[in-house]
């Protein structure tokens, strides 16, 4: 603490040795405050060289004026010295920022006679500390809204730096490794459990991106800690700094396992489903939603002597004995409106320039949906049992015709009996 002055005097001459010693904003004010003394603002707070007693209120802004009032009375009350950062109008009546610290000067009883304080203009320091403490809120609210993004999709989403560690995870990652954050951020690919091959293509695929700043996709499987091994396809994208240099890896990774799966499923279905129909005399088509042809099997192409492509989309209807065109296709019309199973003759060529008459019948397929998905049918050749049809018919006609005479001579002798 200051050691008292023996006369007012010599205080104020040892306030004006203080002003022409120091920079800093020197004030005096009264044992309770009450007063401001003197105040050199130099250039930073206006002067005053005469007590005034409103000092409070002209220099301090009313939201700071309790804060200020509670901390001259505390250092009152214990005689101590006086600290405290607070807001004051400057010299141009604006809000600036302070460091105030005031000393109390004793008198031989230890009583208070005044006070003398320091003030040192700290509105740079902290307009850049508010400057970085928004800034920290704006990262902590984006990280906040990235967690709450990055948390709720099953997608794996992370970074990489340059060295290939990991400085970002979300939370579907982590489950997969069956790690931490603490365990796996900052960790190489090794350490997160990357066996050496895949180590080394990542690390290789990180290195072109420095050098191509493009993006680079890909496929892999990965043991998932509680799934099993997974299939996933990959994205690394570039993250690049204002000046366009990489500054990381950002990458998004899906599980494919079940599409992948689902894709071999398809895939084993419609082999054995081709074994299966180009194995086989009967002829097998396939039609979409539309009533486009689609698939035709080898049986199509041997009894016709057309190719595939001949008979796709309408080609068969095309080709189709004139006399029987039009009724089959109103009726295959119909029965893609209707959605129901069919059933038709008709005439086709055959390899040798001849038509042969098939019959065909056809059942909707529908997807597990529910929706309509289009037509499987099969034809088989029917002409033999049309020809016999014919003999039969022209023997019934031939037969009908011998008998016509021997009955007509009968029934005119039985009605002259009578």
């Amino acid at each position: 603490m200051f050691q008292p002055p023996q006369t007012v005097a010599a205080r104020e001459a040892r306030f004006s040795a203080l002003i022409a010693v120091t920079a800093d904003i020197l004030y005096r004010m009264s044992a309770d405050w009450t007063q401001m003394q003197e105040l050199d603002g130099r250039g930073s707070l206006r002067d005053t060289d005469k007590p005034i007693a409103d000092w409070l209120q002209v220099y301090i802004p009313e939201h700071e004026q309790e804060r200020v009032s509670t901390a001259i009375r505390q250092a009152i009350k214990d005689k101590s010295i006086f600290e405290l950062e607070h807001q004051v109008y400057n010299a141009h009546g604006n809000l600036a920022w302070v460091a105030s610290r005031a000393a109390p000067v004793l008198d031989e009883a230890g009583e208070i006679i005044e006070w003398i304080g320091i003030a040192n203009d700290i509105t740079a320091r902290k307009n850049a500390e508010n400057a970085s403490r928004d800034a920290i809120e704006r990262l902590e609210d984006l990280r906040r809204l990235y967690e709450t993004i990055t948390s709720n999709t099953p997608d794996l989403i992370y970074v990489f730096d340059l060295q290939y560690r990991f400085t970002y995870v979300n939370e579907a990652l982590l489950n997969m490794w069956g790690k931490t954050w603490d365990t796996a951020v900052g960790r190489g690919l090794r350490e997160n459990g990357y066996e050496e091959w895949h180590a080394q293509m990542h690390e290789r695929e990180i290195d072109q991106i420095r050098l191509t700043k493009q993006p680079i996709r890909g496929e892999v499987s990965f043991p998932h800690a509680t799934l099993g091994r997974r299939i996933y396809d990959y994205i690394f994208t570039p993250v690049l700094d204002a000046a366009g240099e990489v500054i990381a890896i950002a990458g998004t990774t899906r599980d494919i396992t079940d599409i992948r799966n689902a894709e071999t499923a398809i895939a084993e279905s419609e082999a054995r489903f081709r074994t299966m129909a180009e194995g086989t005399d009967v002829m097998i088509s396939v039609s979409d939603e539309d009533g486009a042809a689609v698939y035709f099997n080898e049986a199509w192409t041997r009894a016709t002597g057309r190719t595939v492509t001949d008979l796709q989309k309408d080609g068969w209807i095309d080709l189709m004995h004139a006399d029987d065109r039009e009724r089959v296709a109103n009726l295959w019309s119909e029965a893609i409106s209707k959605k129901v199973p069919f059933q038709w003759e008709f005439r086709m060529p055959d390899k040798q320039g001849g038509y042969r008459w098939l019959l065909a019948r056809g059942t909707p397929r529908f997807r597990t949906d529910g929706a309509f998905a289009g037509y499987i049918s099969a034809t088989v050749d029917i002409t033999e049992m049309k020809e016999n049809e014919q003999r039969k018919n022209d023997f019934i006609s031939m037969v009908s015709h011998e008998l016509k005479t021997p009955l007509t001579s009968l029934n005119g002798y039985v009605q002259v009996r009578k």
